[in-house]
């Protein structure tokens, strides 16, 4: 749902489908390896960075590999809870910016 909600929110901003599909295609594959950099380089010590929508990917390899909750830091509730938020975020965005689109 949180991929299907980007891909939405890209085509509404952006001009040009193709380029909603390039940029849905990286942020989803490179959104997950750049959130765990960026978890790692500020560490702890930031309990918001973790909430970011890059690291909402982590949920399905989270239900399979449980050690992934070291990598994530969000239980499989939050990592659900968060996507839906996210997924809610990315909707009304998404919605507000297509409604002032010329079509």
């Amino acid at each position: 749902m949180l991929i299907i909600t980007i891909v939405f929110l890209i085509a509404s901003l952006s001009r040009t489908n193709s380029i909603a599909a390039v940029v849905g295609l990286l942020f989803i594959f490179m959104g997950t390896p750049i959130s765990n950099l960026l978890i790692r380089m500020v560490g702890n010590g930031s309990s918001i960075i973790k909430w970011n929508p890059g690291n909402m990917f982590n949920v399905a390899f989270q239900f399979l590999t449980p050690s992934t909750i070291h990598t994530s830091l969000l239980s499989d509730g939050e990592l659900i809870i968060g996507n839906l938020v996210w997924a809610a975020l990315f909707i009304a965005v998404g919605y507000y910016a297509f409604k002032k689109k010329r079509i």
